[in-house]
């Protein structure tokens, strides 16, 4: 009898003991990095998402307040589903579809114990951003307040950059003009001269030996007086998914400089250091404009 009773103790035991394994709430992305930067001084650091998540993402959405879950859904390219009431966090995606989401949780009255801005800079009046997972990376603070540790995360420049797959960009030219030829006046007299090396329908720079590093235009659709946007002898692009289908998947994208309503997409060229950053509207999808960047000015 009394080993019919132990053995139903210990079933009882082990039965509680499965309960409470399986009932308790996975640790939020948010708690796991705050844990893991309570135990250490560091106060400047970087956070890369990748390292505290345990499930697969493509791409995160970073939203603040007061952004609108009509704004989510732009910036995400799907359908949320939640209206976020006056609040912020993190929207993980894989296929476009919700893996994981969460709020930052605060009480109005106390700052943040944990929070990512949607730019580089806090005070942006961009509301929400996409970033992929390769770009995923934030510079960290973190501060005390009422003695308690709290982490303010911002967008890293450029994060992801070097871990891109190479993409070719030779072929990229505006009016046959492309990074590392040599400027010539006489080429430029065609233009309409606005000032120093800049023109109505482009824009350059140059270094002391009259190497050009720098070329910004805009898409014929975004403005009619432009240069002539070549890639790979093709042209009359309207759509980022007419570049995509040529340049590949090997890109990042993330807002556009303080602006709420264009995307910026980068690929790298890092045979011949070329940086291109083709902008365009994020709710249509059309192209805007293109900068290409001698990868030594990056």
């Amino acid at each position: 009898m009394k080993k019919k009773c132990l053995f139903a103790f210990i079933i009882v035991v082990l039965a509680v003991a499965i309960i409470l394994v399986f009932n308790q709430n996975p640790k939020s992305v948010s708690s796991k990095i705050m844990d893991y930067y309570d135990k250490t001084d560091d106060t400047n650091f970087q956070v890369n998402l990748y390292d505290y998540t345990d499930f697969e993402w493509d791409n995160v959405i970073i939203y603040k307040n007061p952004a609108t879950e009509k704004e989510i859904n732009e910036t995400a390219g799907i359908n949320y589903g939640k209206e976020p009431d006056l609040c912020s966090g993190m929207i993980f995606i894989k296929n476009n579809k919700v893996v994981y989401d969460e709020v930052f949780e605060t009480d109005f009255e106390s700052p943040f114990a944990f929070v990512i801005y949607p730019d580089i800079d806090i005070n942006s009046q961009v509301k929400a951003n996409k970033i992929s997972k390769e770009a995923a990376i934030f510079n960290a603070e973190k501060v005390i307040y009422n003695d308690k540790s709290r982490y303010i995360l911002t967008q890293t420049k450029n994060a992801g950059l070097q871990d891109l797959k190479s993409t070719d960009l030779s072929d990229i030219k505006i009016d046959d003009i492309s990074i590392g030829s040599k400027f010539n006046l006489d080429d430029f007299s065609n233009y309409t001269n606005t000032g120093r090396y800049k023109y109505e329908e482009i824009v350059i720079d140059v270094d002391h030996e009259d190497n050009i590093k720098y070329i910004f235009s805009c898409f014929e659709n975004y403005k009619e007086k432009t240069a002539s946007i070549t890639v790979e002898n093709k042209r009359d692009f309207k759509m980022i998914s007419d570049i995509t289908a040529l340049l590949g998947n090997h890109y990042i994208d993330q807002n556009e400089y303080d602006s709420e309503d264009l995307l910026m997409r980068i690929y790298y060229d890092k045979e011949n250091n070329i940086i291109a950053e083709i902008v365009y509207n994020k709710i249509d999808k059309a192209l805007c404009y293109i900068r290409l960047i001698d990868g030594s000015l990056y």
